[in-house]
């Protein structure tokens, strides 16, 4: 189970289980990546919990619709926390409730009241553990077949293969904080992170960089096992995206910026050595994959794809 991209992003070896977090401003791709993140897992048999404050259900489905063979309804779960609903003095719903007295009174938060926003965090964090209870323990009983545990099993998770790993996505953080504000969520994220580790699962959270908070960022990077980056730049009047492997706890790897691109279809594709051909009227490396080279004595002439368009760079062998 590895993040999109492992290859180009670490020199050798695998990206071990783990709890990462993705930064980088509007527009680099985060999203993107978390949905490639997710279509492979799906591929690969794994269940996948898709947790957005921003998004329906339908907007949800919608995402992956074009994509065949999924089975995205009996292989992924979609929470809104937002769209939660309980009363508040409802009692036993959540291992979370103790956390609401630790808001501080100063703490702002945009649309809810501090412990309306306590308690949806908490049932989107009852739901996930619920979740992945009930596929653990499909995994214990693979061998029972009379289905004498499927009435306390949800019925979507029943009829897919147990023993099975797990990913999930939390995008973004940044929408989270402006509806249930600082305090909340770092709380979540903390215990979410505990939760996920203990499951051994492959998580990414997004937040969109770059924050104003300086305590903020550094207290949400102190509970993840990795930070991912993006960054975006105008090329010559297009966008070229790339991303770094920043750190990750356990990993010898070389934090070096890797191009990107993003299709039609909205999959990734991954520009391992981008730093080996250059422009030789800019300077800058050449993004993309040739598709077509032909060798002149002295010259080699590279054909590249741009958008929808065929550009011409000279590169001196």
């Amino acid at each position: 189970m590895q993040i999109p991209g492992t290859s180009a992003l670490i020199e050798k070896g695998t990206i071990p289980e783990s709890v990462l977090l993705l930064t980088g401003p509007i527009g680099a791709g985060k999203t993107m990546y978390c949905r490639q993140f997710l279509v492979d897992g799906l591929l690969d048999r794994d269940y996948c919990i898709y947790v957005s404050s921003s998004l329906t259900d339908k907007q949800f489905k919608t995402r992956f619709s074009k994509i065949q063979n999924l089975n995205l309804i009996q292989n992924s779960k979609f929470i809104n926390p937002y769209l939660h609903h309980c009363p508040l003095d409802k009692q036993g719903y959540s291992s979370f409730s103790h956390y609401s007295s630790s808001l501080s009174d100063d703490t702002s938060v945009s649309g809810l009241e501090k412990s309306e926003s306590t308690n949806r965090l908490s049932l989107t964090f009852t739901e996930i553990e619920a979740t992945i209870s009930q596929i653990n323990m499909l995994a214990a009983h693979d061998s029972d077949h009379n289905g004498s545990i499927s009435k306390n099993i949800d019925r979507d998770i029943t009829s897919s293969t147990s023993n099975r790993s797990i990913r999930v996505v939390v995008d973004s953080l940044t929408h989270l904080l402006t509806l249930f504000g600082e305090d909340a969520v770092l709380k979540f994220v903390n215990d979410l992170s505990f939760l996920l580790k203990d499951a051994e699962a492959m998580a990414i959270f997004t937040l969109t960089s770059p924050l104003s908070n300086e305590y903020l960022t550094n207290a949400l990077s102190s509970i993840f096992d990795g930070i991912i980056e993006m960054k975006i730049e105008d090329s010559h009047g297009s966008l070229a995206r790339s991303i770094r492997l920043l750190s990750i706890k356990g990993v010898h790897h070389k934090p070096s910026w890797i191009y990107f691109n993003v299709d039609e279809d909205g999959n990734l594709s991954f520009v391992e050595d981008s730093s080996s051909i250059t422009c030789t009227l800019c300077g800058k490396a050449i993004m993309g994959t040739p598709i077509l080279i032909l060798s002149f004595r002295s010259t080699v002439k590279a054909v590249w794809k741009h958008t929808k368009n065929l550009q011409e760079y000279t590169v001196l062998t």
